[in-house]
């Protein structure tokens, strides 16, 4: 018996094309990652090595037991076929490119540092020096602006500086400042918030976040009903508790109907959330209460998942959405300015003491791979014919300067990208282009064709 599901064996075998396996906690995403590799490189009659393969994480420790983990598949795929070629893959372990991202852009950046014009010396910052560094730069430009007496920072500073000081003000400006440049061009996103506060909206739908939050409730929706139909066809199974099909075939409904209302006017789709009523489960007395405990845990994380939602997104009417967000216009080009301010300053100290931190590693290694035009540079196209696939774990974490990069280096059909469905709801930022949940509602489900999903559903932490 293999220990594999299909849908597992789909997303290790699919070749030729680029990937989003969406998978829940405990479907065994890494495991299909690290699987994947192994057969890329042991495959028979298309072999690949190691150091063909860029494999990204998001975390140190996620990139050291990811390499521990290539590293024991190929210990003993040797003990048990003994030859040159895994014992080839073995010594390049260790080169191979298997790490975070801004370790990958690290590399680029001390390969290349002359054509940035930096000090071949420069020093990446670590996070604690970085973050003492930004509150001192930060601390004077806001003392500054309390000097000056502006009317409108000094509103601004009382509407959202907290009761003790300005430390709330102060963290407002640094989370701006650090989402902006999440983006490719900061600037130009800065300049797009502070514009969409002050374009005139007749409603919701009209706000330019409205296709996210869309994209966000969408994915949401679906998987709640895709859940609930598992618990349904779970109940109706042997040994399943069929007592709970009649429950279990409303809720299909319920959710069927939020379905239907996704591309309708919001209010009508908030109305629908508000509907959403799930009926108390019977008493069972089913023997296996395996099975049992499945059916109710899939419902049970459908109500979560639509729970979240509805506080999240369906509390308030949306005409007093929209009358704050009027309000906030000219704080928000305030505040904007206050954050390109303390950018510039922040480049200066930077430049003088030779430092670079995390997000200059990333633009630096953009610049490198962006020719004129916006077109990938040579340097891009040389590392699309280095490597043969890109395999990024977390997917949903991904912000868009990385996602740029990515693509800068990806020929568009070698892409392999693991994420967890459930956290790409519920880690959702109103300003934040979703880039996980775009592919997911694009990339079809079938076989055929340069882009595809695959659904990772099954939970084995909680099997019985």
């Amino acid at each position: 018996m293999s220990r594999w599901t299909a849908a597992q064996l789909e997303a290790i075998g699919e070749r030729n094309k680029n990937l989003l396996v969406a998978a829940a906690a405990g479907a065994g995403k890494t495991s299909v990652l690290v699987e994947r590799i192994m057969q890329r490189i042991t495959d028979p009659d298309d072999p690949l090595e190691l150091d063909q393969l860029l494999v990204v994480t998001f975390t140190n420790a996620a990139a050291s037991q990811m390499r521990q983990r290539i590293g024991a598949a190929l210990t003993a795929r040797l003990c048990a076929h003994p030859g040159a070629k895994t014992r080839r893959q073995l010594l390049l372990l260790n080169m191979a490119s298997i790490n975070t991202l801004h370790a990958s852009c690290l590399d680029l950046v001390r390969s290349h540092h002359y054509r940035l014009g930096l000090d071949p010396s420069f020093r990446v910052a670590g996070e604690d020096e970085a973050a003492l560094v930004r509150e001192n730069i930060l601390d004077e430009l806001l003392e500054k602006r309390y000097d000056e007496g502006d009317p409108l920072f000094l509103a601004l500073s009382d509407d959202y500086g907290g009761e003790k000081g300005d430390a709330s003000l102060a963290e407002l400006v640094l989370r701006l400042w650090d989402f902006a440049r999440s983006h490719p061009d900061p600037a130009a996103w800065l300049d797009g918030a502070t514009a969409a506060f002050a374009a005139p909206v007749a409603g919701l739908d009209d706000l330019v976040w409205s296709g996210s939050i869309r994209e966000a409730v969408r994915l949401a929706v679906e998987t709640a009903h895709q859940l609930v139909t598992q618990a349904l066809e779970g109940a109706g199974a042997p040994g399943g508790p069929a007592v709970y099909a009649p429950v279990l075939a409303r809720d299909l409904d319920m959710t069927g109907d939020l379905r239907r209302w996704l591309d309708g006017p919001w209010e009508s789709l908030r109305e629908a959330f508000g509907k959403v009523v799930w009926a108390r489960l019977p008493a069972c007395r089913e023997k296996d209460e395996g099975m049992v405990a499945r059916v109710r845990g899939l419902r049970e994380r459908a109500k979560e998942i639509l729970k979240e939602v509805r506080e999240r997104f369906m509390a308030r009417e949306p005409g007093e959405i929209l009358t704050d967000l009027r309000k906030l216009a000219p704080f928000v080009g305030r505040l904007t300015a206050l954050v390109r301010e303390f950018d510039s300053a922040y480049q200066e100290v930077k430049l003088a003491r030779g430092l670079v931190d995390f997000g200059d590693l990333e633009h630096f290694a953009l610049r490198l791979l962006t020719g004129p035009g916006g077109d990938p540079s040579p340097l891009a196209l040389a590392l699309r014919e280095r490597y043969a696939e890109g395999l990024v774990d977390e997917y949903q974490d991904i912000n868009p300067v990385q996602e740029t990069i990515l693509c800068m280096v990806s020929r568009g059909d070698n892409l392999f990208l693991v994420g967890d469905v459930k956290q790409s709801i519920y880690r959702f930022r109103l300003a934040e282009p979703c880039l996980f949940l775009e592919k997911y509602r694009r990339f079809p489900s079938g076989p055929g064709g340069g882009e595809r999903r695959i659904h990772l559903t099954e939970n084995f932490r909680s099997r019985p």
